[in-house]
């Protein structure tokens, strides 16, 4: 979890400046942030084509057609545990998504918000998501592990996405952001600590 950590800090990093980046486009002409995006992501492509070496070794290339159906994977998790952590990703990640398509629209009705406000706001929340996964994660692990700071974070996650419609001043917006920010910083990794970890338990099973 701690290692996944940082990759969610990684990613982070990206909505620090993705949102930024795109703000400050937004004065260019309202396409700008989109074709930017799109030149990224074809120069990430090409990075990963060009430069992204395989790290599976030749030699085992031609057993990777050996592995457990995903059915059966599940059959060999202990209990529901690996389902669980699944049904959990699902939700955490619809409900961000619905936020994140849906935020701007809620900020400029009722704030009067624009790109650049909002840009702010989301590069904000990418700070806290850095902040928590890559430098706090290690000790709140040790204080509440994994199924603690998921149930930790799914609440501070539902009451701040409760309390986002009713917020009525500029103060309690951003409380309840930097609570949505914050709630899902403290389930992304664990989540996906242990769904890693119920998986390498359910394939090392069928492995023997």
């Amino acid at each position: 979890s701690r290692r996944l950590g940082l990759i969610g800090a990684a990613f982070g990093l990206g909505f620090i400046f993705g949102p930024a980046i795109g703000g400050l486009l937004s004065h260019v002409s309202p396409a700008a942030p989109f074709l930017f995006a799109a030149a990224l992501a074809l120069a990430n492509a090409a990075a990963v084509y060009w430069f992204l070496p395989e790290s599976l070794p030749a030699e085992r290339r031609n057993q990777a057609h050996e592995h457990a159906a995903v059915t059966e994977i599940f059959k060999e998790a202990k209990g529901r545990a690996l389902a669980t952590v699944i049904a959990t990703y699902f939700f955490t990640t619809v409900a961000f998504s619905l936020l994140t398509a849906t935020y701007p629209l809620f900020t400029e009705r009722r704030f009067g918000y624009g790109a650049t406000q909002n840009g702010y706001i989301f590069a904000a929340q990418g700070v806290i998501g850095v902040v928590i996964q890559g430098g706090l994660l290690g000790w709140l692990l040790r204080v509440f592990n994994e199924k603690g700071l998921i149930i930790l974070g799914t609440v501070i996650l539902t009451v701040s996405l409760w309390a986002l419609p009713i917020s009525l001043t500029v103060p309690a917006l951003l409380l309840a952001t930097a609570g949505v920010a914050v709630g899902h910083g403290l389930v992304a990794a664990p989540r996906n600590g242990l769904a890693s970890m119920n998986g390498l338990s359910s394939t090392s099973g069928l492995m023997t």
